[in-house]
């Protein structure tokens, strides 16, 4: 009798522990690594289209038949322009603007001064520094006009994230005014004022 006793609670034992034993074999469960996120490029505030204005001085000079003189008085005007930044953080782009001016060669109205240019520089965060090159454009009363070129140095600022300021100085060259008697050249020098889109 107290050997079917002894293999009940045997019996009874197996049973109830099989569960635990059972379930200590299984494999355990692994939870996934979580897969990291890329953080988002950063976007210059250099990059995109803008337009604005500027105002400014020029220095021209005039030597031919119908101007042999010099002039120094104000102009201003207004400019678009498109720039990208690559990963290095170099800035290209290229800018047009058009100013008209209060100077005058030989008693000779200096209509406009223009340009249309290409941009080099490098993002420095919210500032930036460039180089320009170009074609440059002016049309003198009696004179004509003339197409010449252009190369300059600036320096620009963003105040917000969509306004910025900046300074910029061009040098300007032509030599068909007045059928090609006469030459003009000189420096301009403008501050200016930039929306950015």
């Amino acid at each position: 009798m107290r050997a079917v006793y002894a293999l009940a609670a045997a019996s009874a034992l197996g049973f109830a522990a099989s569960p635990i034993f059972a379930g200590a074999l299984e494999e355990p469960v692994i939870a996934p690594e979580p897969t990291p996120v890329a953080a988002a490029p950063m976007v210059s505030p250099w990059a995109g289209f803008y337009a604005g204005g500027q105002v400014g001085a020029a220095w021209l000079d005039a030597d031919g038949d119908a101007a042999n003189d010099d002039s120094d008085d104000w102009l201003g005007g207004a400019h678009v322009g498109w720039q990208n930044v690559a990963q290095s953080g170099l800035v290209y782009g290229v800018e047009a603007d058009a100013n008209a001016t209060n100077l005058e060669l030989g008693g000779h109205d200096v209509n406009s001064l223009s340009h249309l240019k290409a941009k080099l520089g490098y993002d420095l965060g919210r500032s930036m520094i460039y180089a320009t090159a170009g074609g440059a454009y002016s049309n003198i009363d009696d004179l004509g006009s003339s197409w010449g070129y252009t190369g300059g140095v600036g320096y620009d600022y963003m105040l917000t994230n969509d306004l910025s300021v900046g300074a910029e100085i061009q040098y300007q060259s032509f030599d068909d005014f007045d059928g090609g008697d006469t030459d003009v050249d000189g420096t301009s020098a403008v501050v200016k004022v930039s929306y950015h889109f």
